[in-house]
C-alpha cells in the first residue's frame, strides 16, 4: 500500500512536469514535505523523483530545459527546508561537498535539508574540492564529519584514491561519510570511511549525537 501511494505521488509529480505546470509541482512537493516529514520526503520522494527525471531525460522523453526547470523547483523546496531548520542547531559540524567529476549538487542540498532537520550544523560547499582544501576547511570550521556526495555517473578509478588520500590527511577525529547512488559501487574502503545507501541511518546517528553530547562521535555509532 505504501509503495502504491509512493508511486502514485511520483506519477503525479511527473505529470506536472509533462504539463509544464511547475507551480503545482512546487506545491505538491511542499505538501509532501508537510505530510511525510523531511527525512521521508528526501528518501522516498525527492531523490527517487530526480532519478526518474534523469532517466526520462536520458531516453529523450524530457528535454534539458525541462530537467533544469524541475531542478530549480526542487532547489527552492529544499532551500525552504534548510532556511527553516538550520538556525540554532547545536549538533555536529558537517562539511559537505562532492567528489571530483561530480557536477550534480542537488544531492548535497537533499542531504543538507535532512541533516539540518535533525540538528546538524551543515556547511555546504556546493561542489567538489581538492583534498587539501577539505583538510584546511575541516580545521577552520572544527568539523566533526566530512560528507561526500557521489552519484552513479561519477564513480571512476580515481574516486577510491581520492577518498584514501582524504582519509590519510584528515584528522582521525573527523569522520568521512560517503552517500548517494554511487556509494554502493565503491570498492571496499577503509573501515573509517563509512558509506550509506539511504538518508535514515546517518540522520539517526546525528540525532543520537545530539542526545548524548558528552560522548565522542565514534561511540555514538
Amino acid at each position: 500500500m505504501v509503495s502504491n501511494d509512493k508511486n502514485q505521488h511520483l506519477n503525479e509529480l511527473l505529470n506536472f512536469v509533462i504539463a509544464k505546470n511547475y507551480d503545482n509541482l512546487g506545491n505538491k512537493l511542499e505538501k509532501l514535505v508537510f505530510e511525510q516529514g523531511i527525512i521521508n520526503f528526501v528518501e522516498d520522494y525527492a531523490a527517487p523523483f530526480m532519478r526518474l527525471i534523469g532517466s526520462k531525460w536520458a531516453t529523450g522523453e524530457i528535454q534539458v530545459f525541462e530537467e533544469h526547470s524541475v531542478s530549480m523547483v526542487m532547489q527552492r523546496v529544499l532551500n525552504n527546508i534548510i532556511q527553516t531548520t538550520r538556525f540554532g542547531n547545536t549538533g555536529p559540524v558537517i562539511l559537505m561537498c562532492s567528489v571530483p567529476g561530480e557536477w550534480h549538487t542537488l544531492g548535497l542540498q537533499m542531504v543538507e535539508a535532512a541533516f539540518s532537520s535533525v540538528g546538524a550544523r551543515c556547511i555546504n560547499f556546493s561542489g567538489s574540492l581538492p583534498t587539501t582544501q577539505i583538510v584546511k576547511a575541516s580545521k577552520e570550521y572544527s568539523a566533526d564529519i566530512v560528507s561526500l556526495s557521489l552519484s552513479t555517473y561519477s564513480v571512476n578509478k580515481l574516486t577510491k584514491s581520492y577518498l584514501e588520500d582524504l582519509r590519510q590527511n584528515l584528522d582521525l577525529n573527523v569522520d568521512i561519510w560517503v552517500g548517494g547512488s554511487g556509494a554502493q559501487k565503491l570498492p571496499v574502503m577503509e573501515s573509517n570511511i563509512q558509506t550509506f545507501n539511504n538518508i535514515q541511518k546517518p540522520s539517526e546517528i546525528i540525532k543520537n549525537v545530539n542526545a548524548h553530547q558528552n560522548l565522542s562521535l565514534s561511540k555514538k555509532k
